[in-house]
């Protein structure tokens, strides 16, 4: 039979109506459903199709979840760790030094003193609280049961004011209990969970480096940060601590302000009282660190940018292999229904209906490994979350950068087999045989 008598019934069959009675959007329309119906004709193969497309946005989904749930994590607990407004004065305090700029401020930069938080908190007309800390570690005993490498934290009464410290039972050390260095300590929930399983601790004494300590409240479970366990803590007054430990320095010195230009003009205060009090002349380096809560969020950022930097090239290799595939396909599509191009055109498709057809067939194809990817994504993030207790942060940023890369995939990779299709000659094509 010849190729001419092969029209009514592959026309029939594919419902190719011709060019002359559709325009505009029922050209898109058409075009639409047949590359849905191409696509839908090889299931099996349009998703082997698609494995690239879905591992590769899977990938830069999961990075950018990381990504985003890091800074999460590491901003909720600066902020809770720290306070909101406030800033540390420290003999180092930088987050961002090399070995040699640490060894450098090790040498010339000093301890702070009490006589230096006394000093600020005196003269200081910015800050709203100041406060006065150190921290050791100790095992912590009760009726025989012990708590080992506990953080022992010698701290002012006003540490709830300076951060978020919240309680399940009992109070914080008051003014007048901090003044008289009255022993008398504040302990974590993991503390509390150790030595006081089956009793009520306030009113209780546990016993640290030899002296009993009365305890007053214990702290809500705040878990775990960057590996440090925040619930084996304790708290007493900085007074007490420096009497038995016998500290004169090495200090850390924490100061709250009011939001906005308060916070700046403190930190510049703070600088210029210490320098006046350690008798710096102008030409000399401060001796002394401020860091505060956004610079950490700062240098964060930087790191986090870093790591998708040099990630998520790496991952947006899947996204190319997957064009490469689609690509593939898309060329062995057009060979293998080069005859039915040629009716088309012999019934009088145009280019422009034909490129238009096998673009939206690739950025079908792109789209939909995009969406699968998406879901992937989630799942993996939801596992990873069950298994490590981190919170991965899908925003919806990263979804529609997902879906407008992998759209972007499948139409670039479909551009040279559209192209192909397009300017096929009809003659030629109604006489191929496969």
């Amino acid at each position: 039979m010849s190729a001419i008598a092969d029209v009514p019934a592959l026309t029939e069959k594919t419902d190719v109506k011709s060019d002359q009675t559709l325009s505009g959007w029922p050209v898109l329309l058409e075009a639409l459903r047949m590359a849905l119906e191409s696509v839908m004709a090889h299931k099996l193969r349009s998703l082997l199709t698609l494995l690239g497309v879905i591992i590769g946005v899977a990938s830069v989904m999961i990075v950018g979840a990381f990504i985003s749930g890091l800074e999460t994590y590491v901003t909720d607990n600066v902020t809770d760790l720290l306070g909101s407004n406030t800033f540390i004065v420290a003999r180092i305090a930088a987050v961002d030094l090399n070995q040699e700029e640490f060894e450098k401020r090790l040498r010339t930069h000093r301890d702070l003193r009490w006589d230096d938080y006394e000093y600020i908190r005196s003269r200081s007309q910015h800050a709203q609280e100041v406060s006065i800390e150190r921290s050791t570690r100790q095992d912590v005993h009760y009726k025989g049961l012990e708590v080992l490498d506990t953080t022992i934290n010698g701290i002012t009464a006003n540490a709830p004011r300076m951060s978020n410290i919240s309680f399940h039972s009992g109070r914080f050390f008051q003014e007048f209990e901090f003044s008289r260095s009255l022993p008398v300590c504040v302990i974590g929930w993991g503390v509390k969970t150790e030595l006081f399983p089956n009793e009520d601790p306030i009113g209780r004494e546990v016993k640290i480096a030899g002296r009993n300590y009365r305890v007053l409240g214990v702290m809500t479970r705040r878990g775990s940060f960057l590996g440090q366990n925040l619930d084996n803590q304790l708290y007493i007054p900085a007074s007490a601590f420096a009497k038995m430990f016998d500290v004169r320095r090495g200090w850390t010195i924490r100061v709250r302000t009011a939001p906005g230009p308060a916070f700046e003009a403190a930190q510049g205060e703070v600088r210029t009282l210490l320098r006046g009090k350690h008798h710096l002349s102008p030409s000399q380096p401060d001796d002394f660190d401020i860091l505060s809560t956004d610079e950490i969020n700062q240098s964060v950022g930087q790191f986090t940018g870093a790591i998708a930097t040099v990630v998520t090239p790496i991952t947006a290799i899947a996204l190319l292999v997957g064009g490469i595939v689609i690509m593939n396909i898309m060329l062995m599509s057009v060979t293998e229904r080069t005859r039915e191009i040629g009716i088309r055109k012999a019934i009088g498709a145009r280019r422009r209906d034909l490129l238009l057809q096998f673009l939206l067939e690739s950025a079908i194809l792109g789209i939909t490994g995009g969406l699968l990817g998406i879901l992937l994504s989630y799942s993996a993030c939801y596992l990873i979350e069950a298994l490590s207790d981190f919170t991965l942060t899908i925003t919806p940023g990263y979804i529609i950068l997902a879906l407008a890369v992998s759209g972007g995939v499948g139409i670039l990779a479909g551009m040279y087999p559209a192209f192909k299709a397009a300017k096929l000659d009809p003659i030629r094509a109604l006489s191929f045989e496969t």
